[in-house]
């Protein structure tokens, strides 16, 4: 009879309810068939370990396909509907560095017998240097002809990328700041929540060319992969804040040229410590 009352038995507690619920109100397992197939035993397995179900594809799927789409959802209060931007974050950038780390060089081995030159032994002979400068200047010549070799070059470039990356993890507060500056009709919260989701698109590209060794060894490569990031800037940028083409394109130019500038200073000492420690 129609809206007639079924009721089933919880194979978790063995306790009956209506069939028409969708979880047990006993235990909260969920009502359906019991599955014993090795995908629904291997699936369970993934998304208890991982966390990895239908919630994570749709979100990125939409962090990549649908820009700002994902942060107008969470400024809406969408907040279980999709991955939240520090989670998106946290997984694209624990992947980023995973293959950063399979794709760097494991090892640097150095040839100290070419790194010195006659000169500059002899101005340590003479006294001119202290043993302390002299051993360091030796060590950084060696860094600096290692960088000739093309394992060099990949492991340096792959040390800054890594440092870069962590850098800006910090800096995204700043990032945020000045957005603020140059589009004022939204709070300091949502252009935070938006720069996490752009930073976390900006992973997923710096895996991308990670996995399938672009620029590494082309400076037209570093430049395509800046290229694309400006233009996902752009459309992220557009679409969010909802000004025009030109309004858009003059704006994110400032704001390139200011976290440039920012962005000097942080690689300067970033490229310091790198030649010493790549």
């Amino acid at each position: 009879m129609p809206g007639e009352n079924k009721s089933t038995k919880c194979p978790n507690c063995e306790k009956e309810y209506d069939s028409r619920f969708a979880y047990c109100p006993w235990c909260g397992q969920e009502n359906k068939p019991v599955d014993l197939s090795l995908k629904h035993a291997l699936g369970e397995f993934i998304d208890a370990n991982f966390n990895i179900n239908s919630k994570a594809y749709i979100t990125f799927k939409k962090l990549l396909f649908s820009p700002a789409f994902l942060t107008f959802e969470y400024l809406k209060g969408k907040h279980k509907k999709y991955l939240s931007p520090i989670r998106i974050y946290l997984i694209v950038s624990l992947i980023y560095f995973f293959l950063l780390s399979l794709s760097s060089p494991t090892s640097i081995k150095f040839n100290t017998n070419k790194n010195v030159s006659a000169a500059r032994r002899e101005s340590v002979k003479a006294g001119t240097k202290t043993e302390r400068e002299a051993t360091m200047e030796k060590y950084l010549n060696q860094r600096i002809d290692q960088l000739d070799t093309k394992q060099g070059k990949i492991a340096f470039i792959n040390s800054l990328r890594n440092s870069v990356s962590k850098g800006m993890f910090l800096l995204m507060p700043l990032t945020a700041l000045v957005f603020s500056v140059f589009y004022r009709h939204r709070r300091y919260f949502e252009h935070l929540i938006f720069i996490i989701h752009l930073q976390s698109v900006f992973f997923i590209v710096f895996a991308f060319y990670f996995l399938f060794r672009l620029g590494i060894n082309s400076h037209w490569g570093l430049l395509a992969e800046a290229l694309l990031l400006f233009w996902i800037s752009y459309l992220w940028a557009k679409r969010f804040y909802g000004k025009g083409i030109w309004a858009t394109l003059w704006r994110l130019s400032l704001i390139s040229l200011i976290m440039a500038g920012i962005l000097f200073l942080f690689l300067l000492i970033v490229t310091l410590i790198t030649l010493f420690l790549y």
